[in-house]
Formats: structure tokens, sequence, C-alpha cells
């Protein structure tokens, strides 16, 4: 049933069904409006707890040797080309394997360098003890790169030895 206002002219005249206008209308409505907000509750419910499925922080990294003193520093140059670096074994010696530490806090195992060889690493290998990356940067980069000042080679005997950073 239509309502009408004899006084208006017919295109102006009050189409709507009396059920969705006037005091009673907000009683048709209720029940979609209460299943929508259980709904969004439901969802915000489920998405909470999907956060406790994911596993803890760990912290089991390696930790940088702060009792061992470097010993020697030997001529093998590293080279940091944006995202990578380059190691250079410019001595008749070879470099043994050991963990190649960054910075004094980021890390990651090393097989060794015979002499005159090179390697390229991804500094986004090493981590810290929280495994945490090394901020390299690079284009997609979100965090300024971090700086790279100071490169270590702990060996399997125990031995700290120092390595030759070019440039930053």
């Amino acid at each position: 049933m239509h309502t009408t206002n004899p006084g208006q002219p017919a295109d102006c005249q009050n189409t709507l069904p009396r059920s969705t206008s006037g005091e009673g209308a907000w009683r048709s409505r209720l029940p979609f409006t209460v299943s929508r907000a259980v709904l969004a509750c439901a969802g915000v419910g489920l998405a909470a707890l999907m956060t406790g499925c994911t596993e803890p922080q760990r912290l089991d990294g390696e930790r940088y040797p702060m009792k061992v003193a470097q010993g020697k520093t030997v001529d093998v140059q590293v080279l940091r080309d944006e995202t990578e670096i380059t190691i250079a074994n410019a001595t008749a010696n070879a470099l043994p394997k050991g963990r190649l530490w960054l910075n004094a806090w980021y890390s990651r195992p090393f097989d060794g360098l015979a002499p005159g060889q090179s390697v390229t690493l991804d500094l986004n290998d090493f981590k810290d003890r929280f495994n945490d990356g090394f901020k390299a940067g690079g284009f997609f980069a979100i965090e300024r790169p971090q700086a790279l000042k100071q490169a270590q080679l702990m060996t399997e005997s125990g031995e700290l030895i120092g390595l030759v950073v070019i440039g930053q």
C-alpha cells in the first residue's frame, strides 16, 4: 500500500511502502543490523585469536665473542656493493672456516677462502642473536642502509682475526 498526499502532483508523491518509513520502520531492519554486528564482532575476535598462533621471537642466535680479543689483522679485503660484500683473499695463506662477524653484531657461517680467491656474500644472510638481518638497503628498503665498519672472522680454533673493510 502506498501513501499519497492529495495536494501534490503525482510524480512528487511519496511512493515508499509504509513498512520502510515512519515510526515502526526500524523494527523491520533490526534483525539484519544485529546479525551484521554479530558477524563483525566474530571477525574481529577471530583475527585477534589468529595473532596468538605465531611463534615467539627466538633468542638463540650466535652472540658476539666479547671475551675473545682480536689477534692479527690479515690483508683480506671486504668490499661492499650495496646489498652484497665481496671478500678477496690477497694473502698467500688460506682463510680458515669459521663464523664471519660484521660490526661485532651480525654473523653467518664462513666456509673459508683459498689464497687469491674471492667470494660474494649477500648481506641479508647475516643475522644477529635475535635473528634480525643486517639492514643492507637496496631499492625496496624502507630503512636507511646500515654502514659496514668492521669485519672479523672467528675461526673454529677460537681465534678472532680482523679483516680490512674497504669503503662502506
